[in-house]
């Protein structure tokens, strides 16, 4: 028994049959000229080389005559080329055309049944995902649902979505609880989401501290919102960070007070960021607020930075807003 080695095997796409091959040499030999033959092997290595452009019909007395190979060869590589291009140019729009179908089937897998001991972690981008990993996750939820809402407004679930969500947890006996921010009293965007939760008969509580954005359900599936992305999540059950999620959340449940809806008023700034903010309202540069309070300009800025969380927004024109808004109701 003999084995090929790779130098031996000829990958290289054959052009013609060796019968094509053969009867063109035979044609040259005579002369150049062909007359239709009945079938037989020189008729089906006839009709190859008709194919190819190797034999072309001669217009005086219909017999076929031998063509010029190299023109044959610039017109087969013309054609090739073309047929290339198309073919990449396919390739290249597989991927977007499967993309719909990938994002289903990775979603099929994130919701597979896991075994004793494993876990799954995986990164999930775009709002509508996100929206899909929330729902799914609730749907299987059996025990209790908790979250916490970082600063700024709710990006992932409108009124109508949350309660699609929360809601039947509530209905089907699973414990659900939200946790808030304090800002969450005055922004009219979560107030909303809030009161429709409550409706629902979900727990909410409000916390005047800095919250991380997170979903935990059962104690076993955390969705953490990137910070640094809003349009990007961690979905994972890994029982390490399952845990420590659960830890933080009850902590801080543990330290916040009941959500009153007749409290819209945001609490009190010290002093000096009572100060920073009538400077900021007079049009003062946080850099000549630094100079006037004998501040460090990285002080004033994280000043600014409490101020812009307590009030729910992200930028000094929102919070001009806000504050116009909060004057409005106290006059």
């Amino acid at each position: 028994m003999t084995t090929e080695s790779p130098d031996d095997l000829d990958t290289s796409p054959r052009l013609m049959s060796d019968d094509a091959h053969a009867l063109y040499r035979r044609i040259l030999h005579r002369g150049g000229g062909w007359w239709q033959s009945a079938g037989g092997v020189d008729g089906a290595a006839a009709q190859e080389l008709q194919r190819l452009g190797l034999l072309v019909r001669d217009a005086a007395d219909q017999h076929w005559v031998a063509a010029d190979p190299q023109v044959t060869a610039a017109q087969l590589t013309l054609k090739l080329q073309a047929q290339a291009i198309n073919l990449l140019s396919h390739a290249a729009r597989v991927p977007d055309s499967l993309r719909v179908l990938s994002d289903a089937y990775q979603q099929l897998e994130q919701g597979r049944p896991q075994g004793a001991g494993e876990s799954t972690s995986v990164y999930v981008e775009g709002v509508e995902n996100i929206r899909a990993q929330l729902s799914d996750l609730a749907s299987r939820c059996t025990r209790e649902a908790s979250s916490m809402q970082a600063t700024g407004p709710q990006r992932y679930l409108t009124r109508q979505e949350a309660t699609s969500v929360e809601g039947p947890l509530v209905r089907s006996g699973v414990r659900s609880r939200a946790l808030y921010q304090s800002h969450a009293r005055h922004d009219p965007r979560h107030r909303g989401v809030i009161k429709a939760l409550t409706k629902a008969g979900c727990q909410i509580r409000i916390l005047d501290e800095a919250l991380p954005h997170l979903y935990i359900f059962d104690r076993s599936w955390v969705v953490i919102c990137m910070p640094e992305d809003p349009t990007a999540a961690l979905v994972t059950s890994d029982p390490a960070i399952a845990a420590y999620a659960a830890r933080v959340f009850e902590r801080d449940w543990a330290r916040a007070a009941p959500y009153d809806e007749s409290v819209s008023e945001p609490g009190r700034l010290s002093s000096q960021q009572e100060a920073i903010l009538r400077m900021l309202a007079g049009g003062d540069s946080q850099p000549q607020i630094a100079v006037k309070l004998n501040l460090s300009e990285r002080t004033v800025a994280n000043h600014v930075g409490r101020i812009r969380a307590h009030y729910g927004v992200e930028t000094i024109f929102q919070l001009a807003l806000a504050v116009g808004r909060e004057q409005g109701r106290r006059s």
